[in-house]
Order: C-alpha cells, then sequence, then structure tokens
C-alpha cells in the first residue's frame, strides 16, 4: 500500500464534476487503473460528497439485482423494471457518462422491450464521436443482441477486439467478449480460462458470477481445488448457491488435496450440507486426518464417522 499524489490542472477543467484515470505501472504485473473525480470549486466538496456515496451505493444496488436475477431468485421483468429505474438516477446524477443509457438499453431488449431499446441505440449512435470508446465497444455488443444474423455478429465482434486492444485493461469490454468471442462460448473451458486469468487483477463480483455459472452448468469444468477455483466456490457459498453436483465432484476432488486449508474446510462444511451422504463424510474425514486437523473443532466429523461406521484409517 502507497500513497500517490497527483496534480490537478484546473484551467482544464469543466464546469460541475471532472473524472479522469490514473493508471499505475507496475513491472510484471497488469496495470492499474483508479478513477478520479474533481470539482472545480472546493466548496462544492461537501455538497458533492452526497451525490458520491448516492452513485456508489446506486451501482451496488443494480450489481445485487442482477446477480439475483442471474442465480435465477427474481424473474427478468422484476430485474428489468427494477434496474430501470437505477439507471435513469444514475443517467441524472451522471449526465455525462452515456453509459448508464446503454446498460437500460440492455435490460430492455433481454425484457423484450425492443422499441424502447432501440430509440436508446439510436440515440447512442447519433451523438456518439468516439467510435473506438469502450461505450462503443458495449454499444456494438448491444447492437448484436438486436440483430442474431451471423455475418453481422462477426463482423461487430470484431470491432469490439479492435477496441480491446486500445483498452486492454478495460473490464467491461472483456465481459463483452465473454458473450462474443467464438471460443469463449463454444469452449466453456477456455472461457473458464480467461476469467481465471482475469481476476487475478480484477475480483467483480460480475466475474465470480461467470466463472460460478460455466461450472454450474458443468460442474466437469472444475477440475481441481486450487486457490482460484476455492475463490469461487466460497463465493458460490456465500451467495447459498453450492449444488448437490458441484458437491460430489469437490468431494471427487478432494483426495487430490495434500495441503489444509480454512477456506477449503469451510466448503466442505457447505458441501455436506447439499449432500449429506456417507460418501462425502467418508472424504471429509480423510481429508481432515490427511492434513492433520486434530483441533477440537474437528472432533464432530470424526464422531460423525464413527457413528457412521465409516473407516476413518
Amino acid at each position: 500500500i502507497c500513497d500517490v499524489e497527483y496534480y490537478i490542472v484546473a484551467e482544464k477543467m469543466h464546469a460541475g464534476r471532472n473524472f479522469g484515470k490514473i493508471r499505475l505501472e507496475i513491472p510484471g504485473q497488469k496495470p492499474l487503473i483508479y478513477t478520479v473525480c474533481a470539482t472545480t470549486k472546493q466548496e462544492n466538496k461537501t455538497k458533492d460528497e452526497p451525490v458520491f456515496f448516492d452513485i456508489q451505493k446506486s451501482r451496488i444496488k443494480l450489481m445485487q439485482l442482477y446477480l439475483e436475477y442471474r442465480l435465477k431468485r427474481i424473474v427478468t421483468g422484476v430485474w428489468a423494471n427494477q434496474s430501470g429505474v437505477i439507471l435513469d438516477h444514475l443517467s441524472v446524477l451522471c449526465e455525462n457518462e452515456k453509459i448508464y443509457g446503454l446498460m437500460k438499453a440492455q435490460t430492455l431488449i433481454i425484457n423484450r422491450q425492443r422499441q424502447e431499446a432501440s430509440w436508446i441505440l439510436d440515440d447512442f449512435k447519433r451523438t456518439c464521436e468516439d467510435h473506438e470508446s469502450p461505450e462503443w465497444g458495449y454499444y456494438l455488443y448491444l447492437c448484436t443482441l438486436m440483430e442474431r444474423e451471423p455475418s453481422y455478429v462477426d463482423r461487430l465482434t470484431a470491432e469490439v477486439e479492435q477496441i480491446f486492444k486500445l483498452h486492454p485493461d478495460n473490464s467491461m469490454l472483456f465481459w463483452v467478449l465473454l458473450f462474443l468471442k467464438e471460443e469463449y462460448y463454444q469452449k466453456p473451458a477456455e472461457r473458464l480460462e480467461a476469467i481465471r486469468d482475469w481476476m487475478r487483477y480484477d475480483n467483480s463480483p460480475y466475474f465470480y458470477l461467470e466463472a460460478y455459472y460455466l461450472i454450474w452448468q458443468d460442474p466437469y469444468l472444475l477440475t481441481r481445488l486450487g486457490t482460484y477455483e476455492l475463490k469461487v466456490l466460497r463465493w458460490a457459498m456465500r451467495q447459498g448457491v453450492l449444488t448437490k453436483e458441484l458437491a460430489q465432484q469437490i468431494r471427487h476432488l478432494l483426495p487430490e488435496v495434500r495441503e489444509k486449508s480454512r477456506v477449503l474446510y469451510e466448503i466442505l462444511e457447505a458441501a455436506y450440507q447439499v449432500e449429506p451422504e456417507e460418501e462425502m463424510l467418508s472424504a471429509i474425514c480423510a481429508y481432515l486426518i490427511r492434513t492433520q486437523c486434530y483441533e477440537t473443532e474437528y472432533h464432530r466429523w470424526y464422531e460423525l464417522g464413527i457413528e457412521q461406521k465409516i473407516r476413518l484409517t
């Protein structure tokens, strides 16, 4: 952790809130990018603080709604309508940021309100001057949702990839390409590996969701219980979406683990809740013995194993 000082050229600023990015280059690592916000008048600081927190709160609620929708806890209409209200609010708070209008267009497309979405997309196309910006790349992705003709999708995908080359650190463009690139949607294992690499630098819940979604659809994509896999499984556990099929795959992989892990132990507790079978109990007890977990908190597993006459040696 370090402090980084930066200088703002006041004469270059416009009225209201000014947004900028600071890029930190670290040898051997992916660059770190931070967004900063400044106003032209110091006295605006107190006034703008509630707005900043309102923006953050709205973004968090938007993310929570999306997770609820993708995890099938709310239906499409509820997600689209509630998200639309938040996005309208964000568009007012951040009048110079067009991304929220585009996000609303996506909710409308998914909710089969294509005409309303088309109005937003047409307006953005007419007013956007930077066709190399991440927002333009996102717009192109939305166009592929409106028109699914293969050659059209391929052409726009190629354009998005070119924009991504100009903005290789942009998480939104990477997320978009997860749904556009042929090798990703045809080869889930490659898609999961790409998310793994990206999450070394961006641990956004959106990427936890995409990683989980892949192993939920095909538990055999879970081929090891490494640090990354445990992070995704712990996220699933905390969301309450660890399935019986995933628990079974965890059990199959458990004999390969030779090191003690608190995170893995918590996951195993959750796995036993969804698959309270003799095979799972046996695997857990074997793991605890193998990693020399003999403290008091683990005794209940050994006692349960003895009750069920599981051979522990």
